[in-house]
């Protein structure tokens, strides 16, 4: 476990310490000492299973939400779809974040998104998240073919909310802040990224992830071009 991970479960455990309980999207939402903790990935499907297994440790539960159309990641690649799968068998929600602006139709969009997601997972989501959403669904109170979403007043307006959107928590603080000492309920955003990887900002933790990847990606071309792998060897 990295220093990010350690402060993550920090956060968390201080949560679990003071009496709140880790419940979905489905619950009925108490006024005080409920949190409702949200994943997006939008970059590595990989960081969400290791965020996953911390929390079942924690005996936590949250819920992720996985890109089907991203430059990022391909999720419906082997090694992904059984990592979202092994977050599932953990007692995890696994759902849908959807990219509105790839659709002219953003319901028939959603109904094809469901039907790779159902093929590739043998589950229906129950909930989205919007990925990067406008204004138009940040206030949006309504289902989207009679699926909710996790801006609807009752997870982003009627209780608190807070995200490390950007890789910090900009505009309020899990712990720090007054909500979280008079105990009121809250949506709590985290994504994975910035918490499995190293660094202690986040220009720090970007670098450190694009170099990683980079070499994953060389060894991925040495696997499957010849004179990549000779040039690899003769240059070590």
């Amino acid at each position: 476990m990295n220093f990010n991970q350690d402060l993550l479960k920090e956060i968390l455990c201080k949560y679990k310490d003071s009496g709140y309980s880790f419940v979905s999207f489905h619950d009925n939402i108490e006024k005080k000492r409920n949190v409702i903790l949200r994943h997006d990935i939008d970059f590595d499907v990989q960081k969400a299973l290791i965020v996953a297994e911390l929390e079942k440790k924690l005996d936590i539960k949250s819920t992720f939400f996985f890109l089907l159309r991203s430059d990022s990641y391909n999720f419906f690649e082997k090694k992904n779809i059984d990592a979202v799968m092994k977050i599932a068998s953990f007692g995890h929600e696994i759902s849908i974040h959807l990219d509105p602006t790839l659709y002219a139709d953003v319901e028939e969009g959603l109904r094809s998104e469901i039907n790779l997601f159902h093929s590739s997972t043998g589950l229906r989501p129950k909930i989205i998240s919007f990925h990067r959403p406008s204004e138009k669904y940040l206030k949006s109170n309504h289902s989207i073919i009679d699926i909710p979403h996790t801006y609807m007043d009752k997870f982003f307006r009627d209780i608190n909310y807070i995200a490390d959107s950007g890789g910090g928590f900009f505009y309020d603080d899990p712990i720090e802040s007054e909500n979280f000492k008079k105990q009121l309920s809250l949506q709590l955003l985290i994504h994975p990224i910035w918490w499995t990887t190293e660094g202690k900002t986040n220009i720090e933790k970007i670098k450190s992830y694009l170099k990683t990847r980079e070499q994953k990606f060389s060894k991925h071309f040495a696997r499957n071009c010849k004179p990549w792998n000779d040039f690899l060897s003769n240059n070590k």
